[in-house]
């Protein structure tokens, strides 16, 4: 949980900064031709990091999602053995 919080604030940092940035290029001295070539090579920077940060948080998601799979088999199977001895008490105690 502490983690998707995590990844929610470094989204949420991420896209600020970006705002920043951009509000700070249109509010710069610079002609419109400068300002398109900055905004486009700030905007192609971002693409790449937020594209890295996506297949970051991806595999992190797959790892968390093999062990969650993991833990539900392993829980499954604990589930039935005692289910399996209790039934076995109770053939025994009336039994059965």
């Amino acid at each position: 949980m502490a983690e998707k919080k995590g990844n929610g604030f470094l989204i949420g940092a991420l896209i600020g900064a970006t705002a920043g940035v951009i509000a700070g290029i249109l509010t710069a001295p610079a002609s419109g031709t400068e300002t398109r070539k900055m905004i486009n090579k700030k905007g192609k920077k971002a693409l790449r990091e937020g594209k890295a940060k996506l297949r970051q948080a991806s595999r992190s998601a797959e790892k968390d999602l093999k062990k969650a799979k993991e833990q539900a088999i392993q829980a499954e199977k604990n589930i039935s053995r005692e289910a399996e001895r209790i039934g076995d008490e109770i053939r025994d105690k009336y039994d059965l």
